[in-house]
């Protein structure tokens, strides 16, 4: 009995001790976020590792959440949005330690710096996720403290940002120095600083690539402001505005831009770009940018700035309304319309130039016959050349082959396409037929049958013994192209209907016509044939049986 007693007391003993040894354990999900609020959020991430969520809706904090522990949050199919209320920072991020984030919604966080995450050098890595009206004054969805890395993918900012008296920077991102930030796939959309970088403002290296910015504004620098190497490739920028100093879309130092369009965008100087350390710019569009005092397209201050096979179109600027260089300026390959060039600085002529109507730019005063602003392939919009453009075939080879052109044009279609590269940031496509038929039947009159037969004549075919009647949308491939087969068919009660190849960027299309029409190999590119219909296959005008 005594040996009991005594054994009773010392487990008594230790349970004083240690109390939680016999309280019950906390009903953690095991990772999993079964009920959308802040205490199952926390119950989920205690411990770090992978969280995901079984439910949908808002969570709300109260405060922050520290992440110390390498830890995943996944909101993969869930539709679920973490709400600082405008009261609170959402997240923080500990150094040397990982947070990964995945289809989530980053919302209303409010903090001096870093509204949404805070990254106390550690390594962010977001994709597919949105960041929304989350408040700083410096970095209104993501601040980078020195020596963090952040990684965005496939992400949207939208309405990000903040501002205090005379201080303020990067409305969606803010990068100090010896950060890393890499951002693709993403658009920012109407984000808002003070001083610099209305979306991106970055002390040092910024890689931006398949990304999309507009109506993003600070004072300088409306969509990117960067301090350190910056390196963009594939974006657009529209609508941007730096609206009392320098780059409507980008204000930065050694600047690597290619494949790009820059298009409305405004500043008082430097309205597409503006460079202070120089830098190289190729394979990119500047059109309808407007700067209030000089370089609408581009100002360049100081180092020298290589600018290759781009397009300048219809820019606004007092002076200087392409491109104002302060210091050495080099073009080559490029097409000026109406956006001249202008400076304090040297220009030299690099080979390859267009100018029209002006001729303050280097290269042959012609028109280019320019294109509108449109989607002709590729991740960025462009203005292709028109039919008998002098821009075409009159390029420099030796500077198309070379870095960082590399015999592509914006759209990343090869060059040379024809006997010469083209000048400019467009190559002229040469389409090659494409062996098949594809018969359609033109939706002009309600009573024509929906089913036809297609008999191809002896007279442009050896023999032509057999018919088709083609299923919806069939190719029906041709022995031969040369000479070009005339088909014909006959309709109940109708006279006969003729039909015409037409040459397009999917082949031959042979297109039925209630009247005689000529036969055309034309392409798009030169327009159509006589008498021919070129429309595109997914014309709404057009039903392919």
């Amino acid at each position: 009995m005594s040996r009991l007693r005594w054994t009773l007391s010392i487990l008594l003993f230790l349970a004083l001790l240690m109390p939680g040894v016999l309280e019950p354990a906390p009903a953690y999900a095991g990772g999993v976020v079964s009920i959308c609020d802040e205490v199952h959020l926390r119950a989920a991430l205690a411990g770090g590792g992978t969280v995901t969520f079984a439910c949908s809706g808002t969570i709300t904090l109260t405060n922050e959440i520290v992440i110390d522990v390498d830890t995943t949050i996944d909101g993969t199919g869930q539709d679920v949005i973490i709400s600082g209320n405008n009261a609170v920072r959402v997240f923080t991020v500990n150094s040397e330690v990982t947070l990964n984030l995945n289809g989530l919604t980053i919302a209303n966080g409010m903090a001096y710096s870093g509204g949404g995450i805070f990254n106390r050098s550690g390594i962010v890595t977001v994709s597919n996720s949105k960041f929304t009206s989350n408040r700083a004054v410096h970095g209104g969805g993501i601040f980078n403290d020195d020596g963090g890395t952040s990684i965005i993918d496939n992400c949207s900012f939208t309405s990000n940002g903040g501002a205090a008296h005379n201080e303020g920077s990067g409305g969606a991102i803010r990068s100090r120095w010896g950060t890393t930030t890499i951002v693709s796939d993403s658009n920012f959309t109407q984000n808002f600083t003070e001083i610099s970088g209305g979306a991106i403002s970055s002390d040092s290296a910024l890689t931006v690539t398949n990304s999309v910015f507009t109506g993003n504004q600070a004072r300088g620098g409306g969509g990117i402001s960067g301090g350190g190497p910056l390196t963009v490739s594939n974006s657009t920028f529209s609508g941007n505005d730096a609206f009392d100093g320098w780059g409507g879309a980008v204000s930065g130092y050694t600047l690597n831009v290619s494949h790009c369009t820059f298009s409305d965008n405004s500043a008082d100087g430097g309205g597409g770009l503006t460079a202070h350390g120089g830098g190289v710019v190729s394979n990119s569009t500047f059109t309808e940018n407007f700067a209030g005092m000089i370089g609408a397209g581009i100002l360049s201050f100081g180092r020298p700035l290589i600018v290759i096979n781009s397009t300048f179109s219809n820019n606004a600027s007092p002076e200087g309304v392409g491109i104002w260089s302060g210091g050495t300026l080099s073009v080559s390959n490029n097409v000026f319309f109406r956006s001249g060039c202008h400076g304090e600085g040297t220009i030299t002529d690099g080979g390859g130039n267009l100018s029209y109507p002006g001729a303050t730019c280097p290269g042959i005063n012609a028109d280019p016959m320019l294109g509108p602003l449109l989607n002709n392939g590729g991740l960025t919009w462009t203005m292709a050349l028109g039919e008998g453009s002098a821009a075409i075939d009159a390029g420099i080879d030796a500077i198309c082959a070379a870095d960082p052109v590399n015999n592509l044009d914006q759209r990343g279609v090869t060059r040379p396409q024809g006997a010469h590269c083209d000048i400019g940031a467009v190559e002229q496509e040469i389409i090659e037929p494409n062996p098949q038929w594809v018969w359609h039947r033109e939706a002009e009159d309600a009573r024509a049958p929906a089913a036809y037969s297609a008999a191809r004549t002896a007279a442009a075919h050896p023999p032509a013994t057999t018919s088709t009647t083609p299923s919806p949308g069939q190719a029906v491939p041709s022995p031969s192209m040369s000479p070009y087969p005339t088909p014909t068919t006959t309709i109940s009660g109708r006279a006969p209907w003729a039909w015409t190849g037409t040459k397009t960027p999917s082949g031959f299309q042979l297109m039925a016509h209630p009247s005689s029409i000529t036969r055309s190999t034309s392409s798009p590119a030169n327009g159509p044939g006589v008498g021919s219909r070129c429309m595109p296959r997914d014309s709404p005008s057009r039903l392919s049986l």
